[in-house]
């Protein structure tokens, strides 16, 4: 996400969303690290 900032970037994506846990762990890490 830092990468992200550092280039102004505006958001991120991914193809795969399958392997993320119950608890959503990579989309909240995906939407904290953009705040």
């Amino acid at each position: 996400m830092n990468y992200l900032k550092s280039k102004n970037l505006g958001g991120a994506f991914f193809w795969e969303f399958s392997g993320d846990d119950s608890n959503a762990s990579l989309l909240k890490a995906i939407s904290d690290g953009l705040k």
